[in-house]
């Protein structure tokens, strides 16, 4: 039986496509964690993540990661681009550039080239302005 907290028909559902190569992406799209989800375990992705609920573990976008508000992460982040709206306590490692909006709180390490800062957004970090080695770099002396 279809809990009716979920406040969805079973019987009136659309099934837009039976056919799994038709309803795959042919292009690396946004992944989200949503709001309501915990989440633990490490995740990868070959395009954008956007975290609005939480995640203990680490986080890699080969794009972007957006962290929103309300999002939290407990772990490391590696990615091009990251944007902190939300909650991040690891290292952040990000290649292009970090933004922390005004509701951001940070609590660890950020290595990246370029770093914007919002007015409001919190932080107790260390700060590393150069550029990160790729992973497979990193550890090797």
């Amino acid at each position: 039986m279809w809990p009716a907290s979920r406040g969805r028909d079973p019987e009136h559902a659309v099934v837009r496509s039976t056919n799994i190569a038709e309803a795959a992406p042919s292009h690396p799209g946004i992944s989200v964690i949503a709001a309501d989800a915990e989440l633990v375990g490490d995740v990868s992705t070959p395009g954008d993540i956007r975290i609005e609920g939480r995640l203990t573990g680490n986080v890699r976008a080969a794009e972007q990661l957006l962290v929103a508000r309300g999002g939290r992460i407990d772990g490391e982040i590696d990615a091009a681009e990251a944007v902190i709206g939300g909650e991040v306590v690891g290292p952040v490692r990000a290649s292009r550039s970090v933004t922390l909006q005004a509701s951001a709180q940070v609590f660890g390490t950020i290595t990246t080239p370029r770093i914007s800062v919002e007015e409001g957004a919190a932080m107790d970090v260390d700060l590393c302005m150069t550029e990160p080695r790729p992973i497979e770099q990193r550890g090797a002396a």
